[in-house]
C-alpha cells in the first residue's frame, strides 16, 4: 500500500518524487535493511501562467494497481504561487514483484486570461512519479551464488552433495566456503567489523544464492532510532567501483550517499580514494571453474552516514553494470 501526495501551484507542473517508506537490511550484499510505502510528491512551480479558475488532479496507476483519493482532488480559484495538495492511497496488485512503478498524475486546469472569463484557457499536463515495491529483506533479493564448495567440480555436480558451482564475478570464480568459515564467516555467523558494526552472515550453504547484485533494487530496512551509519558487507568484481546508495526515511525524505570499494582481489591498499571501507576477511585462495586458485581475495565493509534524527525505512542499492554485491 502506498500513499501518493501531490503538491501543486498555479503554473506548469514539474515533478519531484519522494519515496515515503520502503525497507532494507545490510549484511551480504551480503548485508542490509528497509520499509514499504512510498509517497511521491508532485510540485508545480508557477512559471507565469495566470490564476487558475479550476484545477483537477488525477492519479493514473499502472494496470492492476489502484489509486483511491484520500483528499479533495479538485480546487477552484488557485492563485499564482498558491499551493494545493491531494493524496491517494496507491495499492499494488497481490503478488507484485519488487519494482519501481510509474504513477502518472494528470493535471487539468482552466486558467483565466485577465478579467475576461470568455478568454479562459484550458490545458492538461502529465507528470510521472515513482512508487516503490521493495524487497521485504536483503535475503529476498539474493540472486548471485558467490560461495562454492571446494569439493565442487567444474561440471557443477558436487561430490559432497552441495549445489552447483558459484560464480561471484560472472566468470566462474567464487569465494571458498571453507576459506570463509576459517575466517569466521560460516553460514549464520555473527560478523563484527572493524568499524564496530555487527552483521549476520547469510545462512545458506555453498552453491545457493547468497548475495544481492546491486541493480537499483530497493530493500526494506528496520532502522534503529538514533543510528548515524548504515553498514554494508560487500565486494565488487571487475575492478574498484563507486556506487550511489539512496537512504529512505520514514518522513518521506531521502538522501543519496556515495560508497567506494576495491575489487574483491584488490585488497585494502589498491589504488583509489579511501571512501571509508574496511577489510572484514582476507582469504588465501578462491575457487574457479578449473579448481582452487591461490589468489588472495577479500570481503569488505562500507558505511554511509544517516540522519540520527530520522528513521531509516528502506535503502536503494547501486545500479551498476559490473557485478557489485
Amino acid at each position: 500500500m502506498r500513499e501518493v501526495t501531490e503538491d501543486q501551484q498555479a503554473g506548469t507542473p514539474a515533478a519531484r518524487a519522494r519515496p515515503h517508506t520502503v525497507p532494507f537490511n545490510p549484511g551480504w550484499l551480503f548485508g542490509l535493511a528497509t520499509t514499504d510505502s512510498t509517497r511521491p510528491e508532485f510540485d508545480d512551480s508557477g512559471n507565469g501562467l495566470p490564476d487558475l479558475a479550476v484545477l483537477s488532479l488525477l492519479a493514473q496507476p499502472p494496470a492492476g494497481w489502484t489509486a483511491a483519493a484520500t483528499t479533495d482532488t479538485t480546487f477552484s480559484s488557485v492563485r499564482g504561487g498558491q499551493s494545493v495538495q491531494a493524496s491517494w492511497q496507491v495499492t499494488a496488485p497481490p503478488g507484485a514483484s519488487p519494482q519501481t512503478a510509474a504513477i502518472t498524475v494528470q493535471s487539468s486546469y482552466t486558467a483565466e486570461s485577465g478579467r475576461d472569463a470568455g478568454r479562459a484557457a484550458r490545458g492538461v499536463t502529465n507528470v510521472s512519479v515513482p512508487a516503490l515495491v521493495p524487497y521485504p529483506s536483503l535475503a529476498a533479493s539474493f540472486s548471485i551464488t558467490g560461495i562454492s564448495s571446494d569439493a565442487s567440480p567444474a561440471d557443477g555436480s558436487a561430490a559432497d552433495g552441495s549445489a552447483a558451482d558459484g560464480s561471484f564475478d560472472g566468470g566462474g570464480s567464487s569465494y571458498s566456503a571453507a576459506a570463509l568459515a576459517a575466517a569466521g564467516l560460516a553460514p549464520g555467523a555473527t560478523v563484527r567489523t572493524p568499524d564496530g558494526l555487527e552483521y549476520t552472515w547469510p545462512d545458506v550453504g555453498p552453491g545457493h544464492p547468497d548475495n544481492a547484485l546491486g541493480s537499483g533494487q530497493t530493500v526494506i530496512v528496520d532502522g534503529r532510532p538514533g543510528a548515524t551509519r548504515l553498514g554494508l558487507l560487500a565486494a565488487c568484481s571487475g575492478g574498484s567501483c563507486y556506487g550511489t546508495i539512496t537512504v529512505h526515511y520514514a518522513d518521506g525524505s531521502s538522501a543519496i550517499e556515495l560508497a567506494y570499494l576495491s575489487d574483491w582481489t584488490g585488497g585494502p591498499n589498491a589504488s583509489g580514494p579511501d571512501q571509508g571501507f574496511t577489510t572484514v576477511a582476507t582469504l588465501p585462495y578462491r575457487n574457479t571453474a578449473s579448481g582452487k586458485e591461490d589468489r588472495t581475495n577479500y570481503v569488505y565493509a562500507a558505511t554511509v552516514p544517516v540522519d540520527p534524527a530520522k528513521a531509516v525505512v528502506a535503502v536503494t542499492l547501486p545500479n551498476r553494470a559490473s557485478r557489485t554485491t
